[in-house]
């Protein structure tokens, strides 16, 4: 067993070396992780990812083809790789790798169950979270509205964020390596809020009318995965957006969720904004989640560790990327204070700046 390890390992060393396309990344990765068994770690992936050179750019659309468990540390990887790329040409197709034969989609009333189970999940899941603290480390870019233009750095801010009675709290110790006292909603550049709960119940809740459909079975950290697309039509929605100089609207949204085909928990979501009014500043924004266990004074709890939003307009792109890590239990020794404004359940968000 050692031996092989080492002559993976070795092969991963030597294909790093390489200038590679797309498709000869995607072929590689499909390699580790399915012909191999997922032998190789999400770590092990990652460190792969850093070292890898393209000569073509990969984009969001190259990610989902790309055959790979999704990994929140590959995830990250994958990201960083496509920003590393931005402004190198667009990629030739990347050529289907055959598909293991995959275990046929769950029946209509077997997707109804899951779905059931999974609502209950989403609803319950503010409820159950105890009182937290953990860090957060939000960063913002920007880029120029044509495609394959690099993301510039905005603003780099880390806060404390301390999770009390099923509420967020922001306070901002870091702005761009320096430490500040300004309010968290005074700090320049895009945020988002609502991320531990708030945007799974959304979905989720009766009220909402959502949509789903059978997506597909997928590879999340080398575990199968369940996928189901959903739709909250406009009408329904509670998911707003704000830019400077404009009010809020609330557009319909879609996208897709992958689950735990035994524990029906959510490991990932993503979200999809349509019909944004032409005459509003922000006229594309996407955003997913993705979900890790994490231990809270000896209890195991499923918590969002990285965010994305990606907000296009006009003027340019906007870029938000958040990550959630030290988590632990809030404790009477921890401040915390919430301001009059501040709803019992705000409903999820994105503000331009």
């Amino acid at each position: 067993m050692r031996r092989f390890t080492l002559i993976v390992a070795l092969s991963i060393a030597a294909f790093a070396q390489q200038t590679l396309t797309v498709d000869q990344l995607s072929k590689f990765l499909y390699s580790t992780t399915h012909d191999m068994k997922g032998k190789q770690s999400d770590q092990e992936i990652a460190k792969f990812l850093s070292t890898v050179k393209l000569r073509e750019r990969l984009d969001n659309d190259a990610i989902e083809q790309l055959q790979v468990g999704e990994g929140p540390k590959t995830i990250a990887a994958l990201k960083a790789l496509r920003d590393r790329t931005a402004n190198l040409p667009a990629a030739q197709p990347v050529t289907a790798v055959a598909e293991p034969k995959q275990p046929p989609p769950p029946s209509s009333e077997e997707q109804a169950a899951i779905l059931d189970a999974v609502r209950q999940y989403a609803l319950e899941y503010s409820g159950k979270l105890p009182d937290f603290v953990c860090h957060e480390s939000l960063d913002t870019f920007a880029a120029p509205r044509r495609e394959g233009g690099g993301w510039t750095p905005v603003s780099k801010i880390d806060s404390k964020l301390t999770y009390f009675k099923q509420r967020e709290a922001y306070s901002p110790v870091m702005e761009n390596g320096k430490f500040t006292s300004t309010d968290y909603e005074k700090l320049k550049g895009s945020k988002s809020v609502g991320d531990f709960g708030t945007m799974m119940r959304g979905i989720f809740e009766p009220a909402s009318q959502t949509r789903f459909e059978w997506r597909g079975w997928a590879v999340h950290d080398n575990k199968r995965a369940m996928e189901f697309n959903y739709r909250v039509p406009q009408e329904h929605s509670n998911y707003q957006i704000s830019a400077e100089g404009a009010s809020a609207v609330t557009p319909g949204y879609s996208g897709y969720f992958q689950i735990d085909p035994k524990a029906h928990v959510i490991w990932k979501l993503t979200l999809v904004a349509e019909d944004l009014p032409k005459s509003f500043p922000v006229q594309a924004a996407e955003s997913s989640m993705v979900y890790e266990y994490k231990d809270l004074s000896g209890q195991t709890f499923l918590l969002p560790a990285q965010y994305e939003v990606i907000m296009s307009g006009p003027d340019g792109r906007d870029k938000i990327e958040k990550r959630f890590s030290i988590y632990r239990k809030y404790t009477v020794t921890d401040s915390i204070s919430f301001g009059d404004d501040v709803p019992d359940t705000p409903p999820p968000a994105v503000k331009k700046k």
